[in-house]
């Protein structure tokens, strides 16, 4: 391979340390690799002391296969490997963890239920629920402190959830995977004797995607690296996105201070995009603060690149769909901001047999607490009788009901109208509101619960209460409306709902292994790979960037995720906002009129 001037200097750095700012379609992999192999071929480095360090499984294994691939048999043994795997090799063998000493995700998720199910006293929640939790206790760990969006409980139940969970590893003598990031620091820290034993074992550390890196990984890469200091990292601030996982870009300008005399390199030439798309991406970056200056040079002249208006998302995607028949799926791909918004176009992918792939999972509208609730509604208009769904609407929107009047499996109407007018709540409200749904279809479920029944203000409540984004609520009311329409009877809506909200896997079925599909994907997922065309949709405010991004900090970060989208296009790239969404009017997101495209 022909490196440029500056990706040579990189390779061929000498003794200490270096900080590598690798620009999008830079290089920066065969960087990582060409320096690897200098040091065992050129500089006789025994390969067992070179360690390379990254974020992803796939990642290592793709820098590990391109070095042995050049690589003689007797320079075979570089280390490659994620943070998480070569932290928890060094408790292995310095502190004798075991693998049985981490907790199964699923036993995770169930400590946590239990303790957030005690809370709701009998209320219902969504397993997504359950992930926010968990991401949000997993975001502490790693050094971040303050909400990161909305949860669904208060900032004191949250902290009961996280109390009683630690205490179940520490009373079972586990660890989940975030403990294994600090016990390595603090092995190292604390136990002169594993330090050094670590510092012989490793001389050369190289670590890629530094911009995700946070200030626990950190920490222990420098005490790994001492005293020697042969530390080589490569990264990009600008695309630093991961702040939910602890991310610091500003661990960049860290490292230049903890290492005075430390190489600086940048590679600014980008091997990637088209020189209209780098100038774009180049001017929306630009609006950030506290960024290292990048003079970023395109390869590539030829290229387009538009922002596109529609009336509404549904506009958006037939227009969408149109484009892709027109011009073709392979090489293709369409990104955005959160996994929520697929559910709508995959619709329209279908409807028109466009092949696609999805890189995420569906925030499944099936499964969503809301979805859940008008459905119980729906059976019990239809005649359901059932226990558990009495108890799921019974105080939605609250009517001072207790569980107990539903004292056995089947409810009896009659009995209940005995109870009415007694201090057992708002019976007769509830009955009341039962006769009223009886005999509509679906669709007049959901509005006669929406708009008459109180459903709607109680959502409100609910996000207030919450924390969370009541548009985002409103938006989830908007898409199981559609659903409704032109469905007879719940039964049909139910199982129309299922099959249109599987998982990913589901979804794209034999479609994954097909190199002439599109490519669905979140900008999060997208980072790393690139396409000849990007359709970026729902480029609005309040999407991207999201609604709570009101503090610079979490705005900065939601313009390098639409970068990092931006970045992802070789050939042409087209930036898609409506007018209206839920029939509310929308902004154009500012990104677009940052990179000059308004």
């Amino acid at each position: 391979m022909i490196f440029n001037t500056e990706q040579l200097k990189a390779i061929e750095h000498g003794e200490g340390p270096a900080l590598v700012l690798a620009g999008p379609g830079s290089g920066k992999t065969a960087v990582i690799t060409g320096r690897t192999e200098r040091l065992v071929k050129q500089c006789n480095i025994k390969p067992r002391r070179v360690l390379v360090i990254t974020f992803t499984k796939a990642a290592a294994e793709e820098m590990r296969q391109r070095y042995e691939k050049e690589a003689a048999p007797d320079k075979m043994g570089v280390c490659f490997g994620t943070f998480h795997s070569v932290f928890f090799k060094i408790l292995r063998e310095s502190a004798g963890y075991s693998v049985n000493s981490l907790i199964k995700p699923e036993k995770r998720n169930a400590v946590v239920r239990r303790a957030y199910e005690a809370l709701k006293a009998g209320r219902s929640y969504s397993e997504d629920d359950i992930k926010r939790l968990t991401s949000e206790i997993s975001r502490i760990k790693n050094g971040k402190r303050g909400r990161n969006g909305s949860l669904p409980c208060t900032e004191e139940e949250f902290s009961q959830i996280f109390r009683e969970y630690d205490a179940f590893l520490s009373e079972n003598g586990q660890m989940d995977f975030d403990d294994i990031l600090k016990k390595c620091r603090d092995l190292l820290e604390n136990n002169a004797e594993a330090r050094k034993y670590w510092q012989d074992a490793f001389n050369y550390i190289l670590v890629d995607e530094y911009q995700d890196i946070n200030r626990i990984q950190y920490e222990t890469v420098k005490l790994l690296a001492a005293p020697k200091n042969n530390l080589f990292v490569v990264g990009d601030d600008d695309q630093s996105i991961y702040a939910f996982r602890g991310a610091e870009p500003a661990l960049a300008g860290t490292f230049l201070k903890d290492f005075p005399d430390a190489a600086r390199i940048v590679l600014n030439r980008n091997y990637r995009s088209a020189s209209c798309i780098t100038k774009a991406a180049l001017d929306l970056i630009g609006h950030n603060g506290g960024r290292f200056e990048k003079d970023i040079r395109a390869a590539s002249g030829k290229g387009s690149i538009k922002a596109l208006c529609f009336e509404d998302r549904s506009s958006e995607y037939e227009a969408l769909a149109d484009r892709l028949l027109l011009g073709g799926t392979a090489g293709s791909a369409v990104l955005f901001r959160t996994n929520r918004q697929p559910r709508v176009l995959a619709d329209v992918l279908e409807r028109h047999n466009i092949k696609y792939t999805l890189a995420d999972r569906f925030a499944s509208l099936y499964d969503h607490s809301i979805t859940q609730d008008l459905f119980a509604y729906a059976r019990i208009a239809e005649g359901s009788r059932s226990r558990t769904d009495f108890l799921r609407i019974c105080n939605r929107p609250f009517r001072y009901i207790k569980r107990e009047v539903f004292d056995s499996g089947q409810v009896d109407l009659s009995k209940l109208k005995e109870g009415a007018g007694s201090l057992r709540g708002d019976i007769a409200g509830l009955l009341d509101c039962v006769e009223a749904i009886k005999g509509l279809n679906p669709f007049g479920v959901v509005m006669y619960l929406v708009n008459a029944a109180g459903y709607g203000d109680y959502l409100k409540e609910y996000a207030e209460e919450t924390g969370q984004d009541e548009e985002e609520l409103a938006d989830i009311l908007e898409e199981l409306k559609i659903s409704a329409k032109d469905v007879k009877n719940c039964a049909e809506w139910e199982k129309k709902l299922k099959k249109d909200c599987g998982s990913a896997a589901e979804r794209s079925g034999n479609r994954a292994k097909e190199d002439d599909a599109v490519s669905l994907m979140t900008f999060h997922a997208a980072k790393g790979l690139e396409f000849e065309n990007v359709y970026i949709i729902d480029l609005n405010e309040g999407i991207s960037p999201i609604k709570h991004a009101t503090e610079t900090e979490m705005l900065e970060e939601e313009r390098r995720a639409a970068y990092v989208a931006m970045t992802r296009a070789k050939t042409n790239l087209a930036l898609m906002y409506v007018k209206k969404r839920g029939g509310r009017f929308v902004q154009p997101s500012r990104f677009i009129h940052e990179a000059g495209l308004d």
